[in-house]
């Protein structure tokens, strides 16, 4: 397993690529979806007679298939050979999220690579030859767009706003972006000024389904005071992640959403920038990954959103990710009523 430079991917010559597989993190979100679509237009790029399959384990999430329907794409449900070139695995940092695509990857023979902007977990590391990891990027289209550019290749209008729109919706419009964000969107918006278009595609009415979900998260809420930070837990059957995100835009600092499903317990972390930049606490590894590990599930993510799910949880997880949490804060975890 080594660490891959942008020029040299996808380390298998253009001209000896036949057939390639773009593999997505289940429940595929906008960024994972748009960084296959922008890799898939890469890998024909470089060799147009290339076959490139793309999977995306469980389908996509809500967000994602209002924006494949911008951005269609070929998906494939099943692979009946594993007759591959290359495999590229796209903002996936634990190898739990490929569910029944694992086996396709270890059964192949093909250069197996990651692009990813996520703390890989050794699960993913195992399997990969080349590792293309930069937990700095925004987002893995920022990465994708990288790529691009270090091939000297030029997306077309319809590449460009779909890494535009990854970039946009994993950077929280830009709020989480940094230098190297900018030139990306800077650089996608060269030949169109396109930005105000896909800011408006990702602001798609709410179905009336994540209304009812973001609103009985705030009924259900329960809220915990921890060395002064504000901590909201509910629980919610569905759009755990708008949930959250709602929680902490009414003020929390951080908000926690489980479920269970299918004999599988599930949670979903979102926290303030001021929350990590005081504190320091990254919510994906110092929280989700953390306790996945302990528990034998899986999880991670990002300083301030993240997740995990435990098959078989015997406990209240929210009450495990509270207690993790004080312990980082170093302060005793307080009911308000």
């Amino acid at each position: 397993m080594n660490l891959l430079r942008l020029g040299s991917f996808p380390f298998v010559k253009a001209s000896r690529l036949s057939a390639a597989l773009i593999i997505c993190h289940r429940h595929a979100d906008v960024d994972a979806y748009c960084a296959a679509y922008g890799t898939r237009f890469l890998l024909k790029k470089l060799n147009p007679r290339v076959k490139v399959w793309t999977a995306c384990p469980e389908g996509l999430g809500a967000p994602a298939e209002r924006i494949a329907q911008s951005f269609p794409m070929p998906v494939t449900q099943k692979m009946t050979h594993h007759d591959l070139d290359l495999i590229v695995i796209v903002d996936t940092g634990h190898a739990g999220l490929l569910k029944e695509w694992v086996e396709v990857v270890k059964g192949s023979k093909a250069v197996k690579i990651t692009v990813d902007h996520h703390p890989i977990d050794d699960s993913i590391r195992s399997l990969m030859d080349y590792l293309l990891v930069d937990t700095d990027s925004s987002s893995a289209c920022e990465m994708v767009h990288r790529l691009l550019k270090a091939k000297k290749i030029k997306p077309n209008l319809k590449v460009s706003k779909a890494l535009l729109a990854g970039i946009l919706y994993d950077s929280q419009h830009l709020r989480l972006a940094r230098r190297s964000t900018i030139s990306s969107v800077n650089d996608l918006c060269a030949r169109r000024d396109i930005l105000r278009e896909v800011k408006d595609m990702l602001r798609l009415p709410r179905d009336r389904s994540e209304v009812v979900a973001r609103l009985k998260s705030a009924q259900r809420l329960k809220l915990f005071d921890s060395g002064g930070w504000l901590i909201a837990v509910t629980r919610v059957g569905s759009f755990h992640a708008s949930a959250a995100r709602a929680l902490v835009g009414l003020g929390a600092d951080v908000a926690i959403v489980t479920d269970e499903k299918n004999d599988e317990t599930r949670a979903t972390l979102r926290g303030s920038e001021a929350f990590e930049a005081k504190t320091g606490i990254h919510l994906g590894t110092d929280i989700a990954s953390s306790i996945s590990k302990s528990e034998g599930g899986i999880g991670g993510g990002h300083p301030t959103a993240a997740s995990m799910a435990v098959e078989s949880y015997r406990g209240d997880l929210a009450v495990e990710v509270l207690k993790t949490l004080s312990e980082k804060i170093g302060a005793s975890v307080k009911p308000i009523t």
